[in-house]
């Protein structure tokens, strides 16, 4: 590489090209910056009429007053291929970052992570542009190869400290990037301690889930089988009452059927004994109607025999004066 295409490739000094000024981005002395300040205007205008706003000087500092971000045909036409707008090749402050995101309760170093972030994309970008216009000389030197023997596209020279300042550059460039490498990483350890955290907080919470049901399973077949037993006896219980009333309602039958019987032969024997003693009754009246015919029959014969034989007693006979013989 020939000291032009150095100069010409590390000619992104400055990082001032913003209607915001941007912090950080020269390494000049505080003293040195003042004294630049104090220059004539007429320096940029000249140098802005000279020289083109192309991908390698758009963020000197003597363009952070222009109103288009690039002027450079070629630069142009490189961000018009690859679909990116010029303005998103411009560095950004902290300020401008936490604009974009809505909120002013983000943490500085976040800002920074995101600024980081945007800086490597950024870079990413203008590089693949500084590439594609690259592609475009080559391309327009294979067309017009007589032009290009006559003419040597010089690179684009702002000033003489442009060269250690675009040195200083890349070094902060450099130093973004492995900042950005090192939060994406720190970002990354963080993102996968979170989801081993989150693994096993959710496998913790699956294992409770399973003993819970495990738990509640065993508890419920337990419960089952103790209801089964209690069903079970009951249902044993309930037979042995039903065996028991049964039992005593056969008893009962039984008890009432000897009753019944006796009851019965009583009656019989009571119905055979009113028989009897109706029997002798009757026997007893037959026998008292004979005995007193006999009785009348005897009277009549002894008072016959006395008023015979004794003439001379006046008193009548009365039958009860033969009572005693009759029972004898």
């Amino acid at each position: 590489m020939s000291g032009g295409d150095a100069t010409r490739f590390f000619d992104t000094s400055g990082c001032l090209n913003l209607t915001r000024p941007t912090t950080g981005t020269s390494t000049l002395p505080l003293n040195q910056r003042r004294n630049e300040r104090k220059r004539p205007i007429s320096s940029s205008l000249q140098i802005r009429g000279q020289l083109k706003i192309d991908l390698y000087n758009f963020d000197h500092i003597d363009f952070i007053d222009s109103k288009y971000v690039l002027t450079s045909p070629r630069s142009l036409e490189a961000c018009a291929r690859l679909n990116i707008k010029p303005v998103t090749l411009l560095p950004k402050r902290l300020a401008d970052v936490q604009d974009d995101i809505g909120s002013e309760k983000v943490r500085l170093s976040t800002l920074a992570d995101v600024r980081d972030k945007m800086d490597v994309d950024r870079l990413g970008n203008l590089q693949r542009c500084r590439e594609e216009r690259e592609k475009i000389i080559r391309e327009e030197a294979l067309a017009n190869p007589s032009s290009t023997k006559v003419i040597e596209p010089q690179p684009s020279t702002v000033h003489d400290r442009s060269l250690p300042q675009s040195y200083d550059h890349e070094l902060k460039i450099q130093k973004a990037r492995e900042n950005a490498l090192r939060s994406e990483k720190e970002r990354e350890l963080e993102r996968q301690e979170t989801l081993l955290h989150d693994f096993l907080v959710q496998t913790k919470a699956d294992e409770r889930r399973e003993n819970e049901t495990r738990r509640k399973i065993n508890k419920l077949h337990h419960t089952r089988q103790f209801y089964g037993t209690l069903q079970q006896k009951n249902h044993e219980e309930q037979l042995t009452d039903l065996q028991r009333q049964r039992l005593e309602l056969l008893h009962k039958i039984q008890s009432k059927d000897r009753r019944t019987k006796h009851f019965i032969k009583d009656k019989e024997e009571t119905t055979n004994l009113s028989r009897s003693l109706a029997k002798s009754s009757q026997d007893l009246r037959d026998y008292l109607r004979e005995t007193n015919q006999s009785f009348d029959v005897m009277a009549k014969k002894a008072e016959l025999t006395n008023s015979v034989l004794d003439k001379k007693t006046t008193k009548p006979l009365n039958r009860n004066h033969f009572k005693s013989s009759l029972r004898t």
